[in-house]
């Protein structure tokens, strides 16, 4: 058998089982497919590594949240709700709130932003870095998010702030003329 490791390939299929079906026996049916899939192109799965979400799980006793997988019925218990969960570079977490979206998001831009102000380059230069790396970036980590449109032009200010800064124009000045097109 060749051993190749793919936890990326078993974390995503475990994950999004629970999230198609809606019970356990379902899962299992499912789980069982999944391994006939690993087995049959020599998939080896870091059972210590998957995890199960469970979206809004039943009044059920939380040391019987797991699945048994794999031949040797190796458990993979579910996530508590509170815990962060990355799959493809995306953050979960069961519970309500999406603080944690916006914190990784901030800080994405402050990274960003640090990187534009230190360096001697024309505003022109820090619209085509924020266009092209960073908008990609937020587009990217925010698809599982919605907000109102005044809570992106919040995280969003400091964005402008910067580029106003480069095109020696005053904070104060309007937005719209940074965004007007000619």
């Amino acid at each position: 058998m060749n051993d190749k490791s793919a936890p990326g390939i078993s974390n995503i299929s475990y994950k999004l089982i629970k999230k198609a079906v809606k019970s356990k026996d379902e899962t299992k049916k499912i789980s069982l497919i999944t391994d006939e899939f690993f087995d049959i192109n020599d998939i080896k799965i870091n059972e210590e590594k998957s995890e199960i979400i469970i979206v809004n799980p039943e009044d059920s006793n939380k040391n019987e949240r797991f699945l048994k997988i794999r031949k040797n019925k190796d458990k993979v218990f579910t996530n508590k709700g509170s815990e962060l969960i990355r799959i493809l570079g995306i953050w979960f977490k069961v519970d309500k709130g999406d603080k944690h979206t916006e914190l990784i998001v901030k800080k994405k831009i402050l990274t960003i932003l640090g990187a534009i102000r230190r360096k001697r380059i024309t505003y022109v230069q820090a619209i085509y870095i924020i266009n092209a790396v960073l908008l990609p970036r937020l587009e990217y980590k925010l698809k599982t998010t919605i907000w109102e449109d005044k809570k992106y032009e919040e995280i969003f200010r400091p964005v402008m702030k910067v580029v106003k800064h480069k095109a020696r124009l005053p904070v104060k000045c309007h937005d719209n003329i940074l965004l007007h097109l000619a």
